[in-house]
């Protein structure tokens, strides 16, 4: 029983691990799947079987993608999926991640269905390491037996403690792996799983830690809606936006993030207490804010507090049509996740960039460096007592200095890479062994 999405990936719902909490169809094959290009076509027309298997003699090359932790890991491998997709219309490719809700659901808004493994994140503490190892094997021996059983020819890991089993799993079946890194500072999962990776594809020439002659630089891979041309007229209609106010898109992450949320309820007290002073300011600029799913009714119900009407911005528990926000937009802020500021840079939007304090190896912040010293974006410091007075001042010199907002959206897009995904798919489809051997 094939499942019918919208989405350009096909897949195939696997009964085992499969936790979204919908009926499992009584009889289905491996998730392996195609498309043609540009819209998919169903797997039937292509010579799948009726129990949902693929027919080995019509398939084409096989690519398993091991993403999952937090959508900086997820949507680049959607990027990469998707390109694939152009270069290869006949490529079959499947998903792995994490048993997080909050990982698969990203999939699952996306119509994609991924097998998961039953890992997840590695918490401090004796008690939570014990418990990782323990689920870290099982996980392993999963990846084993699937890929015994589902054969693939090329594994691709996106970094994240999510992409170690898939990987380890298959160099011992001889199976060739790439690793994908998208920071500057390389994540402990990649450094782990680089020495066996045929080739790694990295995001800035800087990245360290990686062998020389197996290392490509390619950008991170978004998503190619990200940089279609969107009028902005209907961008502001969509969210319900005034054409004659600038806008500063808040974002932090596919979950929200607190600190985001906290500062701009201070930024908002303060002005609704400043007077007529900081009125004028605040009156030109308009929030477009994705406040996170848990902690959209907490941000409301402090705007009302405070005396602000939330229908003077547009609040959101959650954007997924990011080309339409960034084309609202005349400003973001956001955190610095590599995929985050691969968008950024890629559509040309200056930012104030706010990386999260606890961010693995400091890398957030490494990442925010690289905008702010090209002059695309300011940073601010969740830390920082006076962040809220900081971001104040900041929206305020841009409405008397609207160049400056300029200035930097050109900085920005000069750092960009908008075809870095289509890159990536041409490297990881000359790695294929019939291609690269």
């Amino acid at each position: 029983m094939l499942r019918r999405t919208r989405s350009p990936i096909r897949t195939i719902v696997l009964p085992h691990g499969f936790r979204a909490g919908t009926p499992v169809p009584a009889r289905v094959g491996p998730a392996w799947s195609a498309a043609a290009r540009g819209r998919s076509r169903p797997l039937a027309a292509r010579g799948a079987r009726p129990d949902g298997a693929a027919m080995t003699d019509a398939a084409g090359p096989r690519l398993l993608l091991a993403a999952g932790g937090t959508g900086g890991h997820i949507m680049p491998a959607v990027a990469t999926a998707e390109a694939l997709r152009e270069l290869a219309p006949d490529v079959q490719i499947d998903f792995v991640c994490g048993h997080r809700p909050s990982e698969w659901q990203i999939y699952r808004r996306l119509g994609i269905e991924p097998w998961t493994l039953p890992l997840t994140f590695n918490r401090p503490g004796l008690m939570n390491r014990m418990r990782f190892l323990r689920e870290f094997l099982a996980a392993l021996r999963e990846a084993r037996q699937r890929l015994r059983a589902h054969p693939c020819d090329l594994v691709v890991g996106f970094g994240s403690y999510m992409s170690v089993p898939p990987v380890l799993a298959a160099r011992l079946a001889g199976i060739p792996a790439v690793v994908v890194e998208q920071d500057l500072r390389p994540g402990m999962a990649n450094r782990l799983l680089a020495p066996l990776a045929r080739k790694v594809a990295a995001a800035f020439e800087t990245s360290a830690g990686f062998p020389r002659g197996k290392t490509t630089v390619v950008g991170n891979p978004i998503r190619a809606d990200i940089i279609r041309p969107v009028d902005r007229v209907e961008a502001r209609r969509f969210f319900r936006l005034s054409p004659h106010r600038l806008v500063c898109f808040c974002v932090g992450g596919s979950q929200g993030a607190r600190g985001i949320n906290q500062l701009l309820l201070d930024l908002l007290r303060r002005q609704h207490a400043g007077g007529e002073e900081t009125a004028g300011a605040a009156a030109q600029w308009q929030l477009l804010w994705s406040t996170g799913p848990a902690h959209f009714d907490h941000v409301v119900r402090a705007l009302r507090e405070m005396g602000v009407d939330p229908a003077e911005h547009s609040i959101n528990p959650y954007i997924d049509k990011m080309a339409l926000a960034y084309a609202a937009a005349d400003l973001v802020l956001c955190r610095t996740g590599a995929l985050t500021l691969a968008e950024l840079t890629a559509v040309g939007r200056p930012a104030i960039l706010v990386p999260l304090p606890s961010a693995a190896g400091g890398h957030q912040a490494a990442n925010a460096r690289r905008l702010v010293e090209a002059g695309a974006a300011e940073l601010i410091l969740e830390t920082d007592p006076a962040a809220a007075e900081r971001l104040e001042t900041l929206l305020a010199r841009w409405v008397e200095q609207p160049g400056w907002l300029a200035e930097m959206a050109h900085a920005a897009r000069k750092l960009g890479r908008p075809h870095a995904a289509r890159d990536l798919a041409r490297m990881l489809l000359d790695c294929l062994p019939s291609r690269g051997d």
